[in-house]
């Protein structure tokens, strides 16, 4: 997002019904007890939010905090053995970003699966956000592969 800049703030260009043009400046004149912060750039859409989305509008940050990313963490993927307490599982995630917080939630395959599926879910204990992949922790490996999604950035 870019601000605008004009050489003439304020100045307006009016056409007459004649067809002849005046230019005018256009003054506030509502006398307010507080100004208010401006609509700008650095207000609305300032350089952290920029490069924490990898936007250059609101509305495409927008588009991107309300997102929903999905991936399948494997039961073959969890380490062989424990690492700082913790048996992981990196698993590629395809647009996210390291600075992403997500929330984890788990997706049902179906009926048949739902209370495997809610146990093994309930192993994971952590997830941490890289560019491009997520690392699950477990105190104990899950033994069947879930479904997850990530809502919010």
């Amino acid at each position: 997002m870019i601000d605008r800049v004009p050489t003439l703030p304020g100045r307006t260009k009016m056409t007459k019904a004649d067809g002849s043009t005046e230019y005018v400046t256009i003054e506030r004149a509502d006398e307010p007890t507080q100004a208010g912060t401006p609509l700008n750039k650095a207000t609305l859409f300032d350089s952290n939010a920029e490069a924490r989305y990898a936007a250059a509008t609101p509305s495409e940050a927008f588009n991107k905090a309300v997102q929903i990313l999905t991936a399948t963490v494997p039961a073959s993927g969890w380490s062989s053995s424990v690492t700082n307490g913790w048996y992981t599982n990196r698993v590629n995630v395809s647009g996210m970003k390291a600075v992403y917080n997500p929330l984890l939630d788990l997706v049902i395959t179906n009926a048949t699966l739902a209370e495997d599926e809610r146990a093994a879910f309930g192993l994971v204990m952590e997830a941490e956000t890289f560019d491009g992949y997520v690392i699950f922790r477990a105190l104990d490996k899950p033994d069947i592969s879930i479904n997850v999604r990530f809502v919010g950035v």
